[in-house]
């Protein structure tokens, strides 16, 4: 089981017309991470297949890598 100090060390996100912002909250009994993906105006139009990694100071799992998938339409 991984201790309750797990902090997140660095990011990596693609496709580059991503973006990640991460607000950690450190709280004594509720510690918890909002990740937002934002999507930039020249994504191009079609199929959507990105991933983010998470790099961890975790022992167990030190990256996480979440799927991100999707299709971008014309606005």
């Amino acid at each position: 089981m991984n201790a309750d100090n797990i902090k997140i060390l660095n990011t990596k996100i693609s496709p580059d017309f991503l973006s990640i912002k991460i607000d950690e909250k450190y709280e004594q009994n509720n510690p918890h991470c909002l990740i937002e993906v934002k999507l930039h105006k020249e994504a191009a139009v079609g199929k959507l297949n990105g991933l983010l990694e998470l790099h961890t100071n975790s022992k167990q799992q030190p990256v996480i890598k979440i799927p991100i998938t999707g299709e971008v339409k014309k606005g």
